[in-house]
């Protein structure tokens, strides 16, 4: 039985999010609009909670859409809808995702903008553990982690008032 401690409580995990946000809406204050990208699962969730934060904060609403990975074989299953790709062309993309481990998904979900012509496209992740293993570099953080290769990080954010993040040791 893996062994499970808990890294974020649900107070925690929302301080993080209004941090989050307030560094979102500072780079982007100027901005006449932004596009918000959540990776599917627990990412949409992230995102959907950072959207409704950055909207609070700054007055302006952002776009957000789902994008859908295959974390398995992320080669190639990452595709944009052409009229998506038409509504964000010269914006600003924000990637957002729980939990950035090796940094594969992320990496194979920024091919999806590789023939968009954007001004921006910023990563934000909940928790970074610093196993990278692809050039992924988010710019908003909610909190660095130094993990072995045997530690998991799980999320769960699909109801605010019960969010929690846990380290597991396999």
């Amino acid at each position: 039985m893996a062994q499970k401690t808990l890294l974020l409580s649900p107070k925690e995990i929302e301080l993080k999010i209004q941090r989050l946000s307030n560094e979102v809406a500072e780079k982007y204050y100027d901005t006449k609009e932004i596009f918000i990208f959540g990776i599917e699962g627990q990412g949409v969730k992230l995102a959907e909670r950072i959207q409704k934060e950055y909207a609070a904060l700054i007055g302006k609403t952002a776009r957000l859409f789902t994008l859908r990975i295959n974390k398995q074989h992320p080669i190639g299953s990452v595709n944009l809808d052409k009229e998506i790709a038409e509504t964000i062309k010269n914006g600003h993309v924000l990637l957002i995702d729980d939990v950035l481990n090796s940094g594969k998904t992320l990496f194979y979900a920024t091919q999806a903008f590789v023939h968009v012509p954007l001004l921006s496209l910023k990563i934000l992740v909940l928790v970074n553990r610093s196993h990278l293993n692809f050039p992924v570099y988010p710019e908003f953080v909610g909190l660095t982690l130094s993990t072995t290769y045997q530690n998991y990080i799980e999320a769960n954010l699909n109801n605010p008032s019960e969010s929690q993040v846990y380290l597991l040791n396999k």
